[in-house]
């Protein structure tokens, strides 16, 4: 198992930043149709999620550099920082309801097993209170009760290397 192998996640669509061999023609093995699916949603952003991104791009929060509509394992998150393991989401009415509160809690766990600090915010607070939305952001991130926002990679030993959020022992 090479290092490269043993890197927690790959990400559609390629960044100067990535380690070689990511970027726009890297075999990842994401089903296709949910790589089609996340360009078509970066393309067509809600209303609350161009007003978000405009507070996200371009590193202007918190000097995170965050990147929108991205696949991990077969989720597409709305906002995601690889580095600092961050991810936020956007939510509407719909995600008020049985089932997709369900969805939701399922999701949230697998992203949190990957080991992502998943924040949630309601598309009526980003219309009505956008500052707050941003402090409350900022908070989650830098508090107290959030692990390390540095990447380290784990070390070669009796260890665990995750690999698209499926554990292999080396």
């Amino acid at each position: 198992l090479s290092l490269h192998d043993a890197l927690p996640i790959s990400l559609e669509g390629g960044s100067e930043a990535l380690p070689s061999g990511w970027g726009k023609n890297a075999c990842h093995g994401y089903n296709k149709e949910n790589i089609k699916r996340a360009k078509s949603l970066r393309n067509n952003a809600t209303q609350p999620e161009k007003i978000l991104w405009s507070y996200l791009n371009k590193s202007q929060l918190e000097n995170i550099k965050f990147r929108r509509h991205q696949l991990i394992g077969s989720y597409i998150v709305d906002f995601m920082a690889s580095r600092e393991k961050i991810i936020i989401e956007l939510d509407g009415s719909q995600h008020n309801q049985d089932d997709n509160i369900i969805y939701d809690k399922q999701r949230d766990n697998y992203l949190k097993n990957c080991g992502f600090t998943v924040i949630r915010v309601w598309n009526n607070d980003v219309h009505n209170n956008i500052d707050g939305v941003i402090e409350h952001i900022k908070n989650i991130i830098n508090g107290p009760t959030r692990k390390s926002k540095i990447f380290t990679l784990p070390q070669v030993g009796d260890c665990y290397y995750i690999i698209a959020c499926k554990m292999y022992s080396l």
